[in-house]
């Protein structure tokens, strides 16, 4: 069987007969031998955005997994994706559906007790060209899933904390957008946050200098935090965003401090930064 393991988001290989399989990101698809009568070429990628797939009030859980092409084959393929969300609360269904063309209509393939699917959901089809599960918004409240914080700057002494539900949203979207926005990653790592609807997010940002012991006030230009609920869902991010004052020297050292505090917990981080020299082009936002 042939394997290929992706790059760039995209996973691409040519299968045959004999069978193979294709790994990117967080999907894993399986083709058996005999499922294909002659060579075909597979281009998938992941879509972050399941909104405009999803019947209303209905949510995505897992990105939509895309083909360049609609695959049919003679035998079910095993595709895993992974999902946003897990409950240890039992009837709370994920639906598992497809798109076997670009013009065909949804079809629910099966539906599954979204607790035994854990983090991966384990699915077979034998056509698809979108495929995807989703849930009842209804039943949001009774699942936690995951966020990944990510801290940036820019020149004009503004910082943007990003919360994203998946690694994808964050690299094809947020990190162009704070590109041409003129802000650049921090240093800091954060490891993903178990959240669930109702929790309360805050941020602290404060900085002190090394060689003047000067320190700097981080204010919130809107909210210094919010409370999960669907809209993070819906938009697949949410953004909190400070202005420093007064503006540090150029080049001057300081001792950035940074505390996530979510229902009473708080995670400290710390990182040593030199303050570029500033720049007053217009940013875009």
């Amino acid at each position: 069987m042939q394997k290929s393991i992706a790059s760039d988001g995209i996973g691409k290989a040519e299968i045959g007969p004999e069978g193979g399989s294709i790994h990117f990101k967080d999907c894993f698809v399986t083709i058996p031998p005999g499922a294909l009568n002659h060579p075909v070429l597979f281009e998938l990628n992941l879509q972050t955005d399941s909104t405009q797939f999803c019947p209303e009030d209905f949510v995505g859980i897992t990105s939509v997994l895309c083909s360049s092409t609609p695959i049919r084959s003679n035998l079910p393929m095993k595709i895993r994706l992974r999902t946003w969300c897990r409950t240890e609360q039992e009837n709370i269904i994920a639906y598992v559906a497809c798109m076997e063309d670009e013009d065909s209509d949804i079809k629910i393939l099966e539906q599954k007790q979204l607790k035994t699917s854990r983090q991966f959901m384990k699915l077979e089809t034998q056509h698809f060209s979108k495929l995807f599960v989703y849930m009842k918004t209804l039943f949001i409240e009774k699942v936690v899933f995951q966020v990944l914080p990510e801290l940036y700057f820019n020149k004009k002494g503004k910082f943007r904390c990003i919360f994203s539900l998946d690694e994808e949203t964050t690299k094809k979207e947020v990190f162009p957008e704070m590109n041409r926005a003129e802000y650049s990653p921090t240093p800091l790592w954060f490891d993903r946050l178990t959240v669930k609807c109702g929790n309360k997010i805050s941020i602290k940002i404060s900085a002190e200098s090394y060689e003047t012991t000067q320190n700097y006030t981080f204010t919130p230009i809107n909210k210094n935090g919010f409370t999960i609920s669907e809209d993070l869902w819906k938009g697949n991010r949410k953004v909190i965003e400070f202005q420093v004052s007064p503006l540090p020297q150029p080049q001057e050292f300081l001792d950035v401090h940074f505390e996530l505090n979510q229902n009473g917990k708080t995670e400290r981080s710390a990182y040593n930064m030199l303050w570029p020299e500033l720049d007053f082009i217009d940013e875009i936002d």
